[in-house]
């Protein structure tokens, strides 16, 4: 029987692409694959496929006629190829040479492997007189001169193509190793360069860390190799990190028994041949303290049990190695790492195996003697309660119910289904009900853990361009007319009064008493489109996006999860449940709750508080007229979108210009304008904002919802002046024994202000909703034009081209606010509905001095 690892070297010694044209067939590259004349048929038409990143080929030609699709890796071909059998042609091509295996002409040689260690000695060399190189290795905290030695650390400058000139033998082979790609570039230029080698330490492929930018490389082809991989040979030991510069981060810290993963899912056969070559049988897994990187290790440690292999997981407290290295220092990791050990340790040796948890996708899975108990809609919010749906195995027979495992009464209920479908003793009740004791131990445990993950969340690395990038754009005069720049470039044309207010909503956040925004349209006029763009430009760690929020969610999340936070949910129906919450949010600032919680050990029922700290922008978006509740409406800015022909014109010209070569030039920049502001609204402080009583502010005064709209007029006027504070002078103001820093709103912030806040007061004092009101001016055109005040339905939608159902909708609010009246008559069998318009076309001007 041939072994697994054996397969996995044959493939990985014989690339593909090199041995199909070895055997005489023309390949020829398209887009990240190859096509040619399949060998195995009459060919006319190139209908044989090969991709070198999967390592595999198909013919879609006549060999796949039959239905089902011929293809495979090269052991396949070979096999095809020679007219042998699976055995047989593993034997061939593992042969020393191509000169070896026979009907294959040596039209190219297979790419030279030897020398990838001639390149990491050209990269190692080329690492010494790199300034910039070494200096990225100092701010990772990487200085062991040792290790970088050791593992012949380099650095590619581009130098190594003069080494290679083109038309070159070694040049043909470092192209057909990926090191130097078909354009004439090194792949991984600007890298730091880490080799990669086989068991016999030979280098077999290369991992090259972009110095400049994210960006991680490996060579074409299988992922083959490891880092470190020698030190198994004299460990009892290994411990498993996520990434090479996590591992360096290790070694740095003298913990020198590491072996690194590339990724949350770089586990490869080589990790299993090191662990099996070695018989290691404990290993310690300390992978990103992140979500990813947790369910990771879990799924990890299961695989590595399942051969037996003893698994402690470490959580560190931090994002990952390297960040601990750089924040703690050599010394002070190595400490940590030891009280890490040793309380894992020790949790190892004190908690029985039953307690352990296992992930598996969404389910948490905890395994006793006799049964297995598989949890599914654990959440590390609703502390007061524990609602899962649970499942209990036993002896090929399971038992599913959905219930609350704080709840007594739930969990006896529970106990006797699972007694009654296993058909178990009475005695056995005291057995099920004290592991589903124990379960409900685990999981708080767990629901800690969940809670300490996304606690430890830390935002995106800032480098130091993009921090005076950043400062360029928030100190540019220009300010306004960039922003409105950028929003055309990200794709929102013909919007720019919408999208400077919902932009500055969005900086809003860090104010004491920020403003939230409805986007209220017709269904497809864009307004989800103009709140995802607006998302976009939020630092994601400052982003909390739904889809539906339950009536009590936000109760129970972490006490400052939502403070100085854009929440958006994308529809106010999902919103809906929670509006109650959501106004008392923005009105107070904060939420509390005070809910009982059954103690799992005594079943009696306690007292908690929640307190859940603002302030918070929300944004909604809706297509209905009377969207919320009118108290929790009137706390939003009401914006909408152009839906005149003109600007659908607009649109369209937008959207076929984005097929342009400039279009396709303005999506890749599209990135780096999104970076930019995420990165210049971190830069903005949540300063004081102070409007000077000599700027002479006034505001309507005949309603009294006026009182509420201008709170946020005022609101509007400090997210400006918060906006330009990197213009502004600071000023301190003594207050007792404080003293407060602030920045000044300036006339110019006010006339804006003023200018977005007309149309904005125009709309929110509008009995109507935006869509609403655009339809009671359709109507009046209509009838103007036709100069009969009676109309019909299909008249109507003929003159809008809206659907029967917005007709219907935006018509029941036009009746019962007196706008039109249906016709007495109309509707009856055979008849259509006709109405009146009521209306004079009469709109209240709103202005503010």
């Amino acid at each position: 029987m041939i072994s697994a690892e054996r397969i996995a070297a044959i493939r990985a010694q014989n690339e593909l692409v090199a041995f199909i044209e070895a055997a005489g067939v023309k390949l020829t590259r398209r887009g990240a694959s190859y096509i040619g004349l399949c060998p195995f048929h009459a060919d006319k038409t190139p209908s044989l496929a090969v991709s070198p990143k999967k390592q595999y080929w198909c013919c879609h030609g006549a060999c796949s006629s039959a239905g089902k699709k011929v293809g495979g890796d090269v052991i396949e071909f070979a096999q095809r190829l020679w007219r042998v059998d699976f055995r047989e042609a593993v034997a061939r091509l593992g042969g020393a040479t191509l000169d070896e295996r026979p009907q294959i002409p040596t039209k190219r040689a297979a790419p030279r492997i030897d020398l990838l260690a001639q390149v990491a000695r050209v990269y190692h060399q080329t690492l010494a007189s790199s300034a910039e190189a070494k200096q990225y290795l100092v701010s990772r905290g990487i200085t062991s001169a040792d290790a970088i030695a050791a593992l012949e650390i380099g650095y590619a400058d581009g130098s190594l193509i003069e080494r290679a000139p083109e038309g070159s033998e070694t040049r043909a082979h470092l192209e057909a190793l990926g090191v130097i790609s078909t354009k004439g570039r090194e792949l991984m230029h600007g890298c730091l360069v880490v080799p990669l080698r086989d068991a016999n330490g030979n280098v077999v492929n290369l991992y090259g860390r972009a110095i400049d930018r994210d960006g991680h490389y490996f060579l074409p082809g299988p992922r083959r190799g490891l880092v470190n991989a020698n030190v198994a040979a004299t460990s009892e030991e290994l411990v498993i990190c996520e990434s090479v510069i996590d591992a360096l981060s290790f070694i740095e810290a003298g913990v020198m028994n590491v072996v690194p993963i590339y990724g949350v899912n770089g586990w490869t056969s080589d990790h299993d041949a090191l662990l099996e070559t070695h018989r290691i049988r404990r290993v310690v897994v300390a992978l990103d303290s992140d979500a990813p990187g947790q369910n990771a290790a879990a799924a990890l440690a299961h695989n590595l049990e399942s051969k037996g292999i003893v698994v402690r997981n470490v959580v560190l407290p931090a994002k990952d190695a390297n960040d601990l290295l750089v924040r703690e220092g050599r010394e002070r990791f190595a400490a940590i790492w030891r009280e890490l050990l040793h309380g894992s340790e020790k949790q190892r040796k004190e908690e029985p195996p039953a307690m352990r948890i296992e992930r598996d996708g969404e389910d948490h899975v905890v395994r006793f003697t006799d049964r297995t108990y598989r949890v599914r809609g654990l959440t590390q919010s609703g502390v007061g309660r524990m609602r899962v749906t649970l499942r209990v195995e036993q002896n090929g027979r399971f038992y599913v119910d959905t219930f609350d495992l704080y709840s007594a009464r739930g969990r006896r209920g529970f106990t006797e289904a699972t007694a009654q479908t296993f058909e178990l003793q009475h005695d056995t009740h005291a057995a099920i009900a004290g592991e589903l004791a124990n379960l409900i131990d685990a999981l708080e445990r767990e629901r800690l853990a969940m809670r300490a993950t996304a606690a430890t969340s830390e935002p995106e690395k800032m480098t130091a361009h993009d921090r005076d990038d950043a400062l360029a754009m928030l100190r540019d005069p220009n300010l306004l007319a960039r922003l409105r720049e950028d929003f055309a470039a990200i794709g929102c044309v013909g919007e720019e009064s919408s999208m400077l207010a919902g932009y500055l909503a969005t900086l809003s956040r860090k104010l004491p008493e920020p403003m939230s925004v409805l986007f209220c349209a017709r269904s497809g006029a864009g307004k989800s489109t103009m709140q995802d763009r607006l998302c976009e430009l939020v630092p994601p760690d400052d982003l909390i996006k739904y889809t539906r929020i339950t009536g009590q969610a936000l109760f129970y999340k972490e006490p400052n999860a939502l403070m100085h936070k854009l929440l958006a949910i994308d529809e106010e129906e999902g919103a809906a449940e929670a509006a109650y919450s959501l106004r008392n949010l923005q009105s107070g600032g904060y939420l509390s709750v005070s809910a009982t919680r059954t103690d799992p050990q005594s079943g009696k029922q306690r007292a908690e508080d929640y307190r859940v700290n603002g302030p918070t922008s929300i944004f909604l978006t809706t297509a209905h007229p009377e969207a919320l509740d009118y108290e929790t409406r009137n706390r939003f800015v009401m914006l909408t979108v152009d839906e005149s022909k003109e600007q659908t014109r607009r649109i369209l010209e937008r959207q076929r210009w984005s097929e342009t070569l400039e279009g396709l030039i303005a999506r890749e920049k599209r990135e780096a304008i999104i970076r930019r502001h995420r990165d210049a609204q971190r830069l903005l402080e949540p300063l004081r904002i102070v409007i000077p009583e000599s700027l002479g502010l006034s505001f309507p005064t005949g309603r009294l919802i006026l009182r509420r709209e201008h709170k946020k007029y005022l609101a509007l006027i400090k997210a400006i002046a918060l906006l330009h504070q990197q213009q502004r002078e600071r000023k301190r103001a003594a207050v007792g024994d404080r003293t407060v820093e602030y920045i000044e709103a300036t006339r110019s912030d006010v006339e804006l202000a003023q200018t977005l806040a007309t149309s904005l007061l125009r709309r929110n004092l509008d009995e109507l909703a935006p869509p609403t009101r655009s339809l009671a001016r359709d109507i009046a055109h209509l009838v103007a034009a036709k100069r009969d005040a009676v109309f019909d339905r299909k008249e109507l939608q003929t003159a809008t081209g809206l659907s029967l159902w917005h007709i219907r909708t935006y018509l029941a609010q036009l009746i019962e606010y007196e706008y039109i009246a249906p016709v007495a008559g109309g509707g009856r069998r055979g008849k259509r509905n006709l109405y009146e318009l009521l209306w004079d076309g009469e709109e209240d001007e709103i202005a503010i001095a």
